[in-house]
């Protein structure tokens, strides 16, 4: 983590001798600690300023009537500093446990975590109703992959997503499929018991929310 409100993963090989690793952090324009804010979300959104917030103990969630792939639930955040061309996304769908006090009590559901998801850019007035958003990315639909019987954290930690170049001063988040709604291992019947349905999007009400940790955009 940095004071620039971003943070990176990387892989170090130690091979016995003194190695000098020099760490140089982009300014992640996304983050609430450099002056991003969350200027809009969709209706049924739980605290969607933890998506801005550093740290993925926290996250979003997009709660809506039906399944996500169908209401494709969203966060649009105002990034800091006016205009940018973004070169660089990353993104984390990381769970955590609810707290007795947490307003999302379903944030440690596993299912729920972010699978594909797609990025919008806003150049102008893009906290009105005016507001013109172009979508620039799409993610793969494994973006973050998941193997029976669930998804566990590692599948789930951030990931960097290199994306065209493009120029925004606010950039939306949209949710495009969750791990219950997107991902095949979930569907359809996983046991030889007729009295018990197992498709995940369609015999479970985990299709109907999403969550995500962590947004963050890079110039570079």
């Amino acid at each position: 983590a940095s004071a620039k409100g971003g943070f990176e993963r990387f892989t170090l090989t130690v091979s016995g001798r003194d190695k000098l690793v020099t760490l140089r952090p982009a300014t992640n324009l996304a983050a609430a600690a450099s002056g991003a804010k969350v200027i809009g979300a969709t209706d049924g959104s739980l605290t969607p300023e933890d998506l801005i917030d550093g740290t993925e103990a926290t996250s979003w969630a997009g709660v809506t009537a039906t399944n996500v792939d169908e209401t494709t639930p969203s966060v649009s955040v105002d990034l800091a500093g006016g205009k940018h061309v973004v070169r660089r996304v990353q993104v984390s769908a990381l769970l955590h446990p609810a707290g007795a006090d947490d307003v999302d009590q379903d944030s440690a559901s596993r299912f729920t975590a972010l699978r594909q998801f797609a990025l919008e850019a806003c150049v102008a007035r893009c906290d009105s109703p005016s507001a013109t958003w172009k979508r620039f990315y799409t993610s793969p639909g494994n973006a973050f992959p998941a193997v029976r019987p669930r998804p566990v954290a590692p599948d789930l930690l951030l990931r960097s997503f290199k994306v065209k170049a493009t120029k925004a001063a606010a950039i939306r988040l949209v949710a495009l499929q969750n791990q219950c709604t997107g991902n095949k291992l979930y569907a359809g019947e996983q046991d030889t018991d007729p009295l018990n349905a197992t498709d995940c999007a369609t015999a479970s009400d985990r299709g109907t929310i999403v969550h995500a940790a962590e947004l963050q955009v890079y110039a570079r």
